[in-house]
C-alpha cells in the first residue's frame, strides 16, 4: 500500500487501508494473535498505519479521536481476518422454525457469494459513518 496517501479524503483512504490490511491478514491469519500480543514496532508495518495517522490528522481527527479511530479500524479488520477463515456456515441451522439465528443463516446461503467479504464491507462502511462525526475535531470519544 502506497504510504504517501495525499489528496485523498480519510473515509476513501480508510477504506482502501482496511481492504488491503484485511486482505493481507486474511492470507496469514495465524500471524493476527501474534500482532495483538506485541507493540508494533516493524518499520514497514508502522509506516501503514502512520499513512492512516496522516490521513486522519488531515481530516481534522484529534489527537486522542484519532488513536481510536486507529484503535477501532485495527480491531475490525484483524477480526474480520480471522473470519475470513471462518467456514461458511459459522453457526448451526437448528431448523428450529422460530429461531431468528437459523433464518439468518438459511438466508445467507440463498445469496450466493462470501459471507465473511459482506459482513466486512457492511462493517467496514458502518464504522466509517459512525467515524465521521470525530472529522473536523466536531466530537470526541468517550465525551
Amino acid at each position: 500500500m502506497p504510504v504517501d496517501p495525499a489528496g485523498e479524503g480519510w473515509q476513501d483512504f480508510a477504506r482502501r487501508w482496511a481492504r488491503r490490511y484485511r486482505e493481507t491478514m486474511a492470507a496469514h491469519p495465524h500471524v493476527v494473535p501474534l500482532l495483538t500480543a506485541q507493540t508494533v514496532s516493524h518499520p514497514a508495518t508502522l509506516a501503514s498505519y502512520e499513512a492512516l495517522a496522516q490521513v486522519l490528522r488531515r481530516g481534522r481527527f484529534g489527537d486522542e479521536d484519532l488513536l481510536h479511530a486507529v484503535t477501532v479500524l485495527d480491531c475490525f479488520v484483524l477480526g474480520s481476518a480471522l473470519d475470513a477463515g471462518a467456514p461458511l456456515d459459522v453457526w448451526a441451522d437448528t431448523g428450529e422454525e422460530d429461531s431468528a439465528l437459523a433464518s439468518a443463516v438459511r438466508a445467507t446461503r440463498a445469496r450466493p457469494g462470501d459471507r465473511s467479504l459482506r459482513s466486512f464491507e457492511t462493517g467496514l462502511e458502518n464504522l466509517l459513518t459512525g467515524l465521521a462525526p470525530l472529522a473536523g475535531g466536531v466530537g470526541t470519544v468517550g465525551a
